[in-house]
This record gives structure tokens, C-alpha cells and sequence, in this order.
């Protein structure tokens, strides 16, 4: 699916009965539509111990690809498949002396995945970097060892950015001297999408949209204020106790000319605790490349993770075409700051 416009202003038919807030910091404008470079791995066909996970039951199986674990609000499109497995590093030393492992993990006929690590230690200066099995994936990362010890501590495990492709790559690289016995963790599990980024995360999220949604590629073409509004939408990917969901935030500035800090501004119902929201991937540019196309185009990937920073009370929009008569429960969290990944090595 494509980042999908309501008939009406995006900023008032997104907005739900409790809204959310999200600022994106260190970046002054909206993301660029060219891609960035991103390190390959350290050490390329290094190899790799592989966890295996058996193939989905066929209930769970029809279920995401049918698109029947849709809601009205959020969408889930990927389920927890739960495990607890140590970890065979089996270490490779570069040229610099410094040293990298690679693990996978594969989950049969994933359209994407995401890995639960339980991150208990990892020496200073250490990265992390991931990438899908799918044919042209780029390499995620570098991810600090700041990050996953963090996520650990605070909420339990560090998700890994979602990757295309049924098979997730992880590599761990510390530095020269480092004590490779310091690397501690465990994969606590996975969650299995049926779909990926370059389909659009369809076909879940298309069964899910409401009638008066349109495809962005169809209508901001001669419109020139909505293509800018287009491009103010981001797709949101995070994950809770193992499952996948998506929604979608808007991109808006902080209103100090001297700063502009954006924001990201959301529905409340999607990301309701600092844990999901941690989790994060936004996907920006999801539009197909044409009107028509099915396929995304030149989309990009932030995988930093977010904290919620501010609560709204419910309220009504004054007007919506597209909006749930059904009331929204109060008390939902409402913002967040996205966190930017490092820059490539």
C-alpha cells in the first residue's frame, strides 16, 4: 500500500480522538528522497551460525496473509514467534584488529522479519548491523552498543530493524583488544511479517484501508501541495510483545524558525507505551513509483526507535470524512522523539 491520503487535509483526517506527537531530532527538514550510504558488512561472506524456526502453522499463515488480524485502527502484520537461543559467535579478524561475527536467523516464507535480542553485555565501541535475505537489501546500521544494552534494560529486549526477505543477518563488530567473552545475548524471538516494505505492506494493510482512502501516486501528481503534504507522512512499523503493527505520523515543524525541530504527529491508539515506541521504523516516500504500481519506489528506512515525550486529552476534529464515529478511550500516550541512525562508517 501506498502512503494513502484521505480526500481531506492529511493533518485533520489522521488526527483521532487522543493524538500523539513525535520530534525527529537532529534533522531540520523532511527526509531526502536519495538514498544514503550505508557500511557493509565489516567482513562480506563471513561465516555465520543459523537459527532455523520451523514454518508458521497454517492458521497463523492464512491469518497474515489474508489480512484478518487487521483492526480499525492499527494494523497488525506480523506475529511473535517466541524462543530463547544462545548464540554460536564464531569470530573473524579483520584487518585493522578488529574483529566481526555474523548469526541468521531464518523464519520460512517471511515477507520480513525482526529479531528480539536479549543484549546482557557488549564490550565499548562495539556495532551492530543487519540485512534481509531479499535480493538488493542494503545493510542496516551501524547500531551502537549503547542502543541494545539500553533497550534491554529498559523494556526487556532490543528489536532489530525490520529487514525484506525471510532471513535476517546479524553482525556483531568490536574493536581491536576487545574481550569477545564480553558479548552477551540471546535471541528471545522474532516477529514474522507476511509482507515487506517493497510491497507497500500489502496485503494486509490494503485489505485493512477504509473506501475514501486514495493512492498518494494517483492524486498529488499537478498538485503540488499535496505532493509536499505527501511527503510530511511517514509509515509507522513497531513491535509489542513479538507482533508487528503499522500505522501512519505526520511529519510537522516545532513552530521556532531558529530551530525547526520537526515533529512527528500521530494517533494515540497506534503506539500506546514507551517500550512499542522504542521499537519504531518509519518508512518515508512509501508511495508506488507511478500511479498504479504496486511496488514502492525510492523509499527511505529510519530505524532509531523513539521516546514519547507529551500526552494530548481526546478530542473531535471538526470535520473528517474518514473518521470512526466509535470513541477513543483516554489516556493514550501522544508523543515521541525519533532517534536518527549514526552515520555510515
Amino acid at each position: 500500500m501506498a502512503r494513502l491520503l484521505p480526500h481531506f487535509l492529511i493533518a485533520l483526517a489522521a488526527l483521532p480522538a487522543a493524538a500523539q506527537s513525535l520530534r525527529v531530532a537532529g534533522e531540520a527538514a523532511a527526509p531526502s528522497t536519495k538514498s544514503t550510504p550505508v557500511a557493509a558488512f565489516k567482513r562480506l561472506g563471513a561465516p555465520a551460525s543459523r537459527i532455523q524456526l520451523p514454518a508458521l502453522e497454517d492458521a497463523a499463515r492464512i491469518r497474515l496473509s489474508e489480512g484478518t488480524l487487521a483492526t480499525e485502527k492499527r494494523v497488525q502484520v506480523g506475529i511473535s514467534r517466541p524462543l530463547s537461543a544462545g548464540v554460536d559467535l564464531q569470530w573473524q579478524a579483520l584487518a585493522d584488529g578488529s574483529r566481526s561475527a555474523r548469526f541468521d536467523i531464518a523464519s520460512p516464507e517471511a515477507g520480513s522479519l525482526r529479531v528480539g535480542l536479549r543484549v546482557r553485555d557488549l564490550p565499548p565501541g562495539t556495532e551492530l548491523r543487519f540485512q534481509g535475505s531479499l535480493p538488493g537489501q542494503r545493510v542496516l546500521g551501524p547500531v551502537l552498543a549503547e542502543t541494545p544494552l539500553a533497550a534491554t534494560r529498559l523494556h526487556g529486549a532490543f528489536w532489530t530493524p525490520l529487514t525484506s526477505g525471510d532471513t535476517q543477518s546479524i553482525e556483531i563488530a568490536i574493536p581491536a583488544g576487545a574481550d569477545a567473552g564480553k558479548v552477551r545475548l540471546t535471541v528471545e524471538g522474532a516477529s514474522h511479517l507476511a509482507t515487506s516494505a517493497e510491497r507497500r505492506f500489502a496485503p494486509v494493510v490494503k485489505a485493512a484501508a477504509a473506501a475514501c482512502h486514495e493512492d498518494v501516486a494517483c492524486a498529488a501528481p499537478g498538485n503540488e501541495a499535496l505532493a509536499r503534504a505527501a511527503a510530511s507522512v511517514a509509515k509507522l512499523v513497531f513491535t509489542e510483545n513479538g507482533a508487528t503493527y503499522t500505522c501512519t505520523g505526520t511529519l510537522i515543524n516545532d513552530g521556532d524558525a531558529a530551530s525547526q525541530v520537526p515533529y512527528l504527529y500521530t494517533a494515540a491508539h497506534c503506539v500506546d507505551s514507551a517500550g512499542a515506541a522504542a521499537t519504531l521504523n518509519s518508512f518515508w516516500f512509501l508511495e508506488a513509483a507511478s500511479c498504479g504500481l504496486k511496488a514502492s519506489g525510492n523509499y527511505k528506512q529510519l530505524s532509531g526507535g523513539a521516546t514519547l515525550l507529551l500526552r494530548m486529552p481526546p478530542w473531535t476534529p471538526p470535520c473528517c470524512a474518514c473518521r470512526s464515529a466509535r470513541p477513543t478511550a483516554p489516556g493514550s500516550p501522544a508523543g515521541m522523539r525519533h532517534h536518527l541512525p549514526k552515520a555510515p562508517s
